[in-house]
Protein backbone atom coordinates (compact mmCIF):
# COMPACT_ATOMS: atom_id res chain seq x y z
CA UNK A 1 0.00 0.00 0.00
CA UNK A 2 0.91 3.85 -0.37
CA UNK A 3 1.79 5.63 2.85
CA UNK A 4 1.06 8.98 3.11
CA UNK A 5 4.01 11.33 3.15
CA UNK A 6 4.74 12.41 6.44
CA UNK A 7 7.77 14.40 7.64
CA UNK A 8 10.18 11.19 7.76
CA UNK A 9 9.57 11.51 4.01
CA UNK A 10 12.70 13.87 3.34
CA UNK A 11 14.81 11.19 4.08
CA UNK A 12 13.11 9.13 1.58
CA UNK A 13 13.06 11.94 -1.31
CA UNK A 14 16.96 12.48 -0.84
CA UNK A 15 18.14 9.89 -3.80
CA UNK A 16 15.22 11.80 -6.01
CA UNK A 17 17.07 15.09 -5.47
CA UNK A 18 20.45 13.78 -5.46
CA UNK A 19 19.94 12.67 -8.95
CA UNK A 20 17.94 15.92 -10.36
CA UNK A 21 21.26 17.55 -9.39
CA UNK A 22 23.69 15.03 -10.71
CA UNK A 23 21.31 14.67 -14.06
CA UNK A 24 21.23 19.25 -14.06
CA UNK A 25 25.53 19.15 -13.78
CA UNK A 26 25.63 16.61 -16.62
CA UNK A 27 23.36 18.37 -18.71
CA UNK A 28 25.67 20.90 -20.05
CA UNK A 29 28.16 18.52 -20.96
CA UNK A 30 26.11 16.28 -22.84
CA UNK A 31 26.84 17.85 -26.14
CA UNK A 32 30.52 17.41 -27.08
CA UNK A 33 32.82 20.65 -27.78
CA UNK A 34 32.44 22.77 -30.75
CA UNK A 35 34.24 25.41 -32.39
CA UNK A 36 32.48 28.97 -33.17
CA UNK A 37 34.32 28.29 -36.84
CA UNK A 38 36.34 25.91 -38.88
CA UNK A 39 38.96 26.60 -40.96
CA UNK A 40 37.89 24.97 -44.85
CA UNK A 41 41.07 24.86 -46.77
CA UNK A 42 39.71 27.27 -49.11
CA UNK A 43 42.29 29.31 -50.74
CA UNK A 44 43.61 32.59 -48.87
CA UNK A 45 46.22 35.28 -48.70
CA UNK A 46 48.58 35.31 -45.60
CA UNK A 47 48.37 38.96 -44.03
CA UNK A 48 51.24 40.40 -41.74
CA UNK A 49 49.80 44.38 -41.91
CA UNK A 50 48.34 46.53 -39.27
CA UNK A 51 48.32 45.04 -36.24
CA UNK A 52 44.82 45.09 -36.38
CA UNK A 53 42.25 43.34 -33.48
CA UNK A 54 40.60 41.06 -36.75
CA UNK A 55 37.32 38.47 -36.04
CA UNK A 56 33.36 38.57 -36.74
CA UNK A 57 30.37 39.38 -35.08
CA UNK A 58 28.20 36.07 -34.58
CA UNK A 59 24.65 34.93 -33.69
CA UNK A 60 23.75 32.47 -31.72
CA UNK A 61 20.64 30.89 -32.32
CA UNK A 62 20.63 27.82 -30.07
CA UNK A 63 17.32 27.98 -27.77
CA UNK A 64 19.38 27.61 -24.58
CA UNK A 65 22.59 29.46 -25.18
CA UNK A 66 26.01 28.04 -25.48
CA UNK A 67 28.57 27.66 -23.02
CA UNK A 68 31.84 29.27 -23.93
CA UNK A 69 34.98 27.24 -22.23
CA UNK A 70 37.70 28.27 -24.18
CA UNK A 71 39.43 30.92 -26.60
CA UNK A 72 41.87 30.75 -29.64
CA UNK A 73 43.79 32.19 -31.60
CA UNK A 74 44.56 30.52 -35.39
CA UNK A 75 48.19 29.95 -35.39
CA UNK A 76 48.79 30.96 -39.32
CA UNK A 77 51.92 31.13 -41.51
CA UNK A 78 52.92 33.38 -43.97
CA UNK A 79 51.83 30.93 -47.02
CA UNK A 80 48.32 30.88 -47.02
CA UNK A 81 47.53 28.34 -44.61
CA UNK A 82 47.85 27.65 -41.09
CA UNK A 83 50.78 25.56 -39.59
CA UNK A 84 51.95 24.70 -36.18
CA UNK A 85 55.63 27.05 -36.10
CA UNK A 86 54.08 29.05 -33.20
CA UNK A 87 53.05 32.84 -33.05
CA UNK A 88 55.16 35.46 -34.12
CA UNK A 89 54.82 37.57 -30.67
CA UNK A 90 55.28 35.68 -27.63
CA UNK A 91 51.85 35.92 -27.37
CA UNK A 92 48.28 37.23 -29.25
CA UNK A 93 45.03 38.21 -27.29
CA UNK A 94 41.53 37.17 -27.85
CA UNK A 95 38.45 38.72 -26.94
CA UNK A 96 34.45 38.14 -26.64
CA UNK A 97 32.18 41.05 -26.22
CA UNK A 98 28.83 41.94 -26.87
CA UNK A 99 26.83 42.96 -29.73
CA UNK A 100 27.97 46.70 -29.29
CA UNK A 101 31.62 45.64 -27.97
CA UNK A 102 30.52 47.62 -25.20
CA UNK A 103 30.98 45.43 -22.55
CA UNK A 104 34.35 42.62 -22.92
CA UNK A 105 32.58 39.34 -21.50
CA UNK A 106 35.95 37.27 -21.80
CA UNK A 107 39.52 37.88 -22.90
CA UNK A 108 43.11 35.54 -22.97
CA UNK A 109 46.60 35.84 -23.37
CA UNK A 110 47.46 32.44 -26.30
CA UNK A 111 50.75 31.63 -26.95
CA UNK A 112 52.51 29.31 -29.38
CA UNK A 113 52.70 26.06 -26.75
CA UNK A 114 49.11 26.27 -25.80
CA UNK A 115 46.76 23.39 -27.01
CA UNK A 116 46.71 23.01 -30.82
CA UNK A 117 42.85 22.06 -32.10
CA UNK A 118 42.36 22.35 -35.60
CA UNK A 119 44.74 24.97 -36.30
CA UNK A 120 43.68 27.18 -33.62
CA UNK A 121 45.63 27.33 -30.30
CA UNK A 122 43.28 27.78 -27.17
CA UNK A 123 43.09 29.13 -23.24
CA UNK A 124 40.79 27.04 -20.65
CA UNK A 125 38.74 30.17 -19.34
CA UNK A 126 38.36 30.06 -15.69
CA UNK A 127 35.25 30.33 -15.37
CA UNK A 128 32.76 29.44 -18.77
CA UNK A 129 30.85 32.27 -20.37
CA UNK A 130 27.02 31.64 -21.15
CA UNK A 131 26.10 33.03 -23.96
CA UNK A 132 22.22 33.42 -24.16
CA UNK A 133 20.65 33.58 -28.15
CA UNK A 134 22.00 36.73 -29.73
CA UNK A 135 24.97 38.48 -31.33
CA UNK A 136 28.29 38.62 -29.81
CA UNK A 137 31.75 39.99 -31.00
CA UNK A 138 34.88 37.77 -31.13
CA UNK A 139 38.42 39.02 -31.98
CA UNK A 140 42.35 38.87 -31.97
CA UNK A 141 45.26 40.90 -32.37
CA UNK A 142 46.77 39.76 -34.80
CA UNK A 143 48.95 41.57 -37.92
CA UNK A 144 52.46 42.73 -38.08
CA UNK A 145 55.10 41.75 -35.17
CA UNK A 146 51.86 39.83 -33.97
CA UNK A 147 51.04 36.72 -36.19
CA UNK A 148 49.75 36.30 -39.68
CA UNK A 149 46.31 36.14 -40.52
CA UNK A 150 44.36 34.67 -43.15
CA UNK A 151 42.17 36.53 -45.80
CA UNK A 152 39.63 35.12 -48.17
CA UNK A 153 38.52 38.42 -49.59
CA UNK A 154 36.69 38.74 -52.01
CA UNK A 155 35.57 36.00 -53.22
CA UNK A 156 36.86 33.23 -51.09
CA UNK A 157 35.16 32.09 -47.56
CA UNK A 158 38.28 30.30 -45.89
CA UNK A 159 35.91 29.73 -42.47
CA UNK A 160 32.63 28.28 -41.98
CA UNK A 161 30.18 28.71 -38.85
CA UNK A 162 28.81 25.76 -36.61
CA UNK A 163 25.56 24.42 -36.17
CA UNK A 164 23.49 26.51 -34.03
CA UNK A 165 26.00 29.54 -35.18
CA UNK A 166 25.20 32.20 -38.21
CA UNK A 167 27.84 34.30 -39.56
CA UNK A 168 27.90 37.91 -39.17
CA UNK A 169 29.84 41.04 -40.48
CA UNK A 170 33.94 40.47 -40.96
CA UNK A 171 35.53 42.79 -38.10
CA UNK A 172 38.11 44.97 -37.36
CA UNK A 173 39.46 47.36 -35.10
CA UNK A 174 43.07 49.72 -35.57
CA UNK A 175 45.74 49.00 -33.61
CA UNK A 176 48.13 46.41 -31.41
CA UNK A 177 45.88 46.49 -28.24
CA UNK A 178 43.13 44.21 -28.23
CA UNK A 179 39.80 46.50 -28.68
CA UNK A 180 36.83 45.41 -29.78
CA UNK A 181 36.31 44.83 -33.67
CA UNK A 182 33.70 46.99 -34.20
CA UNK A 183 34.60 48.38 -37.56
CA UNK A 184 32.55 46.06 -40.83
CA UNK A 185 35.70 44.51 -42.88
CA UNK A 186 33.30 44.03 -45.95
CA UNK A 187 33.88 40.99 -48.46
CA UNK A 188 32.46 37.59 -48.12
CA UNK A 189 31.11 35.85 -45.39
CA UNK A 190 34.10 33.83 -43.93
CA UNK A 191 36.24 36.01 -44.94
CA UNK A 192 38.25 36.15 -41.61
CA UNK A 193 38.51 34.38 -38.77
CA UNK A 194 41.92 34.59 -36.50
CA UNK A 195 39.90 34.78 -33.22
CA UNK A 196 37.44 30.99 -32.23
CA UNK A 197 35.82 29.99 -29.00
CA UNK A 198 35.24 26.65 -28.08
CA UNK A 199 32.13 25.89 -26.30
CA UNK A 200 28.86 23.11 -25.20
CA UNK A 201 25.44 23.52 -26.25
CA UNK A 202 23.63 24.53 -23.32
CA UNK A 203 20.30 22.18 -23.38
CA UNK A 204 16.79 23.78 -23.15
CA UNK A 205 14.53 23.87 -19.96
CA UNK A 206 12.44 21.84 -21.58
CA UNK A 207 14.79 19.06 -21.92
CA UNK A 208 16.30 19.57 -18.24
CA UNK A 209 12.50 19.33 -17.13
CA UNK A 210 12.03 16.02 -18.83
CA UNK A 211 14.52 14.43 -17.04
CA UNK A 212 13.87 15.53 -13.40
CA UNK A 213 9.87 14.39 -14.24
CA UNK A 214 11.41 11.20 -15.43
CA UNK A 215 13.47 10.67 -12.74
CA UNK A 216 10.38 11.60 -10.22
CA UNK A 217 7.82 9.04 -12.13
CA UNK A 218 10.56 6.07 -11.66
CA UNK A 219 10.21 7.41 -7.84
CA UNK A 220 6.51 7.25 -7.60
CA UNK A 221 6.11 4.12 -9.06
CA UNK A 222 8.98 2.82 -6.80
CA UNK A 223 6.42 3.36 -3.97
CA UNK A 224 3.26 2.44 -5.18
CA UNK A 225 4.88 -0.82 -5.72
CA UNK A 226 5.58 -1.18 -2.18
Amino acid sequence: TTEPLSMNSTATFRPLLLSAALLLAALPSACPAAAVVSYNSAPATSRGDGPWTVGIAFTVTQAGGISVTQLGVQDAGSGGSPNTDGFVAVSAAVGLWDSTGGTLLATASVTSTDTLIDSYRYVTLGTPVTLAPGTYLLGATVGSGIEWFLDGNPSTSPFVAAAGIIWGENRYQSGGALAAPVLNGGGSLGRWSPANAQFTVIPEPSVTLTGIAGALGMFLRRRRAC
